[in-house]
């Protein structure tokens, strides 16, 4: 199907496209990163996770060299989804996951930003939704919140100009070199 768009819009810059989800979309995305997947890294050099898809990225992928020139930003929520005990160990051992993989994105000086968004749980709330949006257009991100770590070896040089981008499950924005349109493809959950 990607390749059917390729074909269509040949001057779509990999610098400035972007492929990410959320929940399941996330956890697709970081497998495709996890994979080394030829298609997907050498048409999109950003990637966004929201809830979901850090256990790929905790197996070692984030050391491989080829990675250093790929942004990532990562959203996690801070609340369990209920009160029963397994919830608050499964909150605890994801937080944990988290600050792992935050530490290995910093030894290995990757362009990365975690997000946590604070007092939700699994949903991805429209003010997050703006906050991926500045994140692809590569716009300086709030620090009012003081709710997220950002962990950067190099700034995104090209700012894209594609506009509000709301995504649920997979999705990817895509920029036409020279001329900003906005491509949106999402499956909804």
């Amino acid at each position: 199907m990607l390749q059917k768009l390729f074909d269509k819009v040949p001057n779509i810059t990999p610098e400035r496209s972007v492929f990410g989800g959320f929940s399941n979309g996330a956890h697709t995305t970081s497998l495709f990163i996890a994979g080394q997947d030829e298609f997907i890294l050498r048409h999109f050099h950003a990637f966004y996770l929201v809830e979901g898809g850090l256990g790929p990225l905790e197996t070692n992928v984030l050391q491989k060299p080829s990675l250093r020139h790929y942004r990532f930003l990562v959203l996690r929520r801070d609340q369990p989804d209920d009160d029963q005990p397994r919830s608050k160990s499964m909150r605890e051992h994801w937080t944990v996951l988290a600050r792992a993989v935050e530490r290995e994105a910093a030894e290995h000086s990757l362009d990365f930003t975690s997000i946590v968004m604070h007092g939700y749980g699994h949903e991805f709330p429209p003010k997050y939704m703006a906050i991926v949006g500045q994140w692809i257009r590569g716009e300086k991100l709030p620090n009012t919140e003081k709710n997220y770590l950002s962990i950067t070896a190099v700034r995104f040089r090209n700012p894209v100009n594609i506009g509000d981008f709301q995504g649920r499950s997979a999705g990817m924005v895509v920029e036409v070199e020279k001329e900003p349109v906005k491509w949106a493809f999402s499956r909804r959950a």
